[in-house]
C-alpha cells in the first residue's frame, strides 16, 4: 500500500523534518511512502500518479502548512486519483477551504484527526 504525503506550503521549503510522516512510517513500516509538496516538479507528480495507480489501496495525506497557499499541481493529481480510486483514504492535517470543499463529498476523507485516530483509520485498510 502506498502513502502519498503532500505538504501545502506558501513557498518552497527545504525542511526535511516531517513529524506526522515519521509517526506514520514508524507505526506502519510496510507502507511505501512518497512525499512531495505543492511546489514539486511536474515529473514528481507524474511519478506519484503512476505509483498510486499501481497500488490496490492508497492513502493521500495533505499536511497543510499554510491555508492560503495555492495547491499547484496537487489539485490536478487529486482530481485524477479521486476518479480512479475507491479504496483510498484521504487525510487533511490543517485547514484549507478549497480542499475541504472538494473533499466534502468523498466519503473516506478525514480532517484534523489525532495521531491515534490516524493510526486507527490506516489500520482499517
Amino acid at each position: 500500500m502506498l502513502l502519498l504525503y503532500i505538504e501545502i506550503l506558501k513557498e518552497p521549503s527545504f525542511n526535511f523534518q516531517k513529524p506526522t510522516l515519521e509517526f506514520i512510517k514508524s507505526n506502519f513500516s510496510d507502507l511505501d511512502t512518497l512525499d512531495l509538496d505543492n511546489h514539486s516538479e511536474n515529473y514528481l507528480f507524474d511519478y506519484a500518479l503512476k505509483a498510486f495507480q499501481e497500488n490496490d489501496q492508497g492513502i493521500l495525506f495533505f499536511d497543510i502548512q499554510d491555508s492560503s497557499a495555492q495547491l499547484g499541481k496537487s489539485i490536478l493529481l487529486l482530481n485524477k486519483l479521486i476518479k480512479k480510486k475507491e479504496q483510498m483514504l484521504i487525510f487533511l492535517k490543517g485547514n484549507h477551504s478549497m480542499l475541504e470543499k472538494m473533499l466534502k463529498i468523498y466519503p473516506n476523507t478525514f480532517i484534523n484527526l489525532s495521531e491515534e485516530k490516524i493510526k486507527e483509520q490506516i489500520s482499517s485498510l
